[in-house]
Formats: C-alpha cells, sequence, structure tokens
C-alpha cells in the first residue's frame, strides 16, 4: 500500500504538471531548434551550401516534431490515468530512444563540416551540433526518470 502511495504522489507530480512542456529541458532545446530553423530558412537563399543548409532545416523540423510527440504522449498517459502503467513506461522509453538514435544520426552529419564551402555554414553546424548534443543529455535524463519509475511499478 505505501509503495502504491508513493507511486501514485510520484507520478501526480512528475506528469500532472501542465506546465512540465515549458519548464522541462526539452522546451529549451525545442525552443532553440525552432529560433535556429528560422534562421537556416532564411539563410537558405543566401548560401551556395543549400544542401546542407536544408538537410540542418529538416533535422531541427524533425527534433521539434518528436518533442511535441513525447508530450503528446505523456498528455495522454496523463488523461487515460495510465501513469501505473508499466506498458505506458515502456512506449515513452522507446520514444526516448528512437529520438536519441536519430540524434545520433544528426550529430555524425553534423560533425562533417568539410563539406560546407561557406564559413557561416560551419558556424551553424557547430551550434546545431551543440544543441543536439544537450538534446541527448536531456533525452537521457528523461530515460534515466521513466526506467526509474518503471523499476518501481
Amino acid at each position: 500500500m505505501r509503495k502504491i502511495l508513493f507511486l501514485l504522489v510520484f507520478f501526480i507530480t512528475f506528469f500532472a504538471s501542465a506546465s512540465y512542456a515549458q519548464v522541462s529541458e526539452f522546451g529549451v532545446v525545442r525552443r532553440n531548434l525552432v529560433d535556429k530553423s528560422q534562421t537556416f530558412r532564411e539563410y537558405l537563399g543566401q548560401t551556395q551550401d543549400v544542401v546542407i543548409t536544408s538537410s540542418m532545416w529538416d533535422s531541427c523540423v524533425l527534433a521539434v516534431s518528436q518533442i511535441d510527440a513525447y508530450y503528446a504522449m505523456v498528455g495522454i498517459i496523463q488523461a487515460a490515468e495510465a501513469v501505473e502503467n508499466k506498458e505506458a513506461a515502456f512506449y515513452l522509453i522507446d520514444w526516448l530512444e528512437r529520438i536519441k538514435r536519430t540524434n545520433v544520426a544528426n550529430l555524425r552529419s553534423l560533425s562533417n563540416t568539410g563539406q560546407a564551402a561557406e564559413e557561416k555554414t560551419v558556424e551553424y553546424m557547430k551550434k546545431l551540433y551543440r544543441y543536439f548534443s544537450e538534446f541527448n543529455e536531456y533525452v537521457e535524463q528523461e530515460l534515466k526518470k521513466i526506467k526509474e519509475l518503471e523499476s518501481l511499478l
């Protein structure tokens, strides 16, 4: 009984906050990626590195979509009151691991700055590399939290 009460309080604290998306690290990463994607879109018309810049823009849009999908899943779990369900934790963990794999692919692509013709493109690549590195750190932290919660179920 004590374990169930602890889990209930912990899950309510963890998931029930309506501002969870805004205050978490993912919210910061999401905002940075949206801002940077706007920069890339404007830069597309000015650069010789159209393919690289377009790829960086695509990476930002995909990452933002993944973050939005994660928060949608958290919201569905809240609405369904499935917070004490191992299956719900499984889906969140699976999605975060998918995000992490996508970020690793993005990082590999961004580490090849030798393909860029312009210094500004290299600068953007390095900045975006930092964003995706931070994003992976936050994903890892979130994975640890959810795996810890899952082990308590």
